[in-house]
């Protein structure tokens, strides 16, 4: 996911709007990957029957945690039967927003790229190792080939980062991710199965930044309207998740940060994934979280001011295939921002400015 910097920061960061996260389509094959069968050796959580709560502590859908969400099965609904975008919130009289925030990524004109499929008890040093070298994990997902990480960071970088990793039932993730935030840390991306959500974080070494984190659960119905409050709120969602208990996102902002954002959110059909990512990208909006499921592809954007505008790609690949497609895209300047898998493989989307 992307990460977007205040207009106060430096200028030179290509903001991984949290989390975070357009390629040229390359519809390769409907092949996922089957590589190592592991994907919660990090010790399966036992659920537990408490209900998910907003950020003020209110409970939300009371269905089961840790279910893994239906993957799309290459015919979603016609893109009419799944929403229209919503277009930017209006900002009223509020001063003109930030840059976008979170530069964790520098901007670059190519990016070193890295792929790794590991079991879950290989994922925090992973992540940590990464980290070290100054690669951020922009996006995470996990299927029957274990968890897929994808990591990127500026040629001839030299800023290097801290990492943390944490598996958590859904009563327990919104005081992690605020913690996490308080600390320095960015939810850089997330995902959910039988070990309960797993998060990265990633910070600066020696930042001294603080954020504030946001995590809520909604319907279908409900995942519009938070994503434009969150943004007029100053808060960019920087990783979202879905599973029987709904949709699951986190967010971060600067701490006393309130400047708006305009949101985007749609579903789209596989077939309307590039050029939706291509409009968004020229209207400045990066998606900072993309979703899969029977519904499609659920995609979050966020912009912070019309002036700004990026380049986009959109790529399908098996998992032989997944490193080339990183690659190309680093070799452009595009970041990943965000992943997803499904039976047609692993789709990407990254952005440039």
């Amino acid at each position: 996911m992307l990460h977007f910097r205040e207009r106060c920061r430096s200028s030179d960061g290509f903001a991984l709007p949290l989390g975070l996260t357009l390629f040229v389509l390359l519809w390769v094959g409907c092949t996922q990957d089957r590589g190592s069968s592991d994907p919660g050796a990090e010790g399966v959580l036992t659920f537990d029957e408490t209900m998910l709560t907003d950020e003020a502590g209110v409970p939300m859908d009371s269905g089961p945690l840790g279910a893994d969400a239906p993957l799309d099965a290459g015919t979603p609904p016609p893109d009419a039967a799944i929403g229209v975008e919503a277009g930017p919130p209006d900002a009223g009289a509020a001063p003109p927003p930030p840059r976008l925030l979170f530069d964790l990524l520098p901007r670059s004109a190519a990016y070193e790229t890295q792929t790794a499929q590991v079991s879950g008890s290989g994922l925090r040093s992973r992540a940590q190792l990464w980290a070290s070298d100054g690669t951020i994990v922009t996006s995470l997902v996990t299927n029957s080939a274990g968890y897929t990480l994808l990591g990127m960071k500026p040629v001839g970088g030299t800023e290097r980062y801290e990492a943390l990793m944490a598996q958590t039932t859904g009563s327990g993730l919104s005081s992690l991710v605020r913690a996490w935030a308080t600390d320095g840390f960015v939810v850089t991306t997330m995902v959910t199965n039988t070990a309960g959500y797993t998060l990265l974080g990633f910070r600066k070494v020696g930042s001294t930044d603080a954020f504030e984190g946001r995590m809520t659960q909604t319907t279908g119905s409900g995942l519009r309207p938070i994503a434009e409050s969150w943004a007029r709120d100053g808060f960019v969602i920087t990783a979202a998740v879905s599973n029987s208990a709904g949709y699951t996102v986190v967010g971060n902002r600067w701490t006393g940060r309130t400047a708006p954002y305009a949101a985007r959110m749609t579903q789209v059909s596989g077939s309307s994934l590039r050029s939706t990512a291509q409009s968004w990208a020229s209207a400045g909006f990066v998606i900072t979280a993309m979703v899969t499921n029977s519904a499609g592809y659920t995609l979050l954007g966020f912009q912070d001011e019309p002036s700004r505008t990026f380049t986009g790609q959109m790529a399908q690949t098996t998992g032989s295939g997944l490193a080339s497609a990183l690659g190309g895209l680093g070799r452009s300047g595009h970041v990943a921002t965000a992943m997803v898998t499904n039976t047609a493989g692993y789709t990407m989307v990254g952005f440039h400015e």
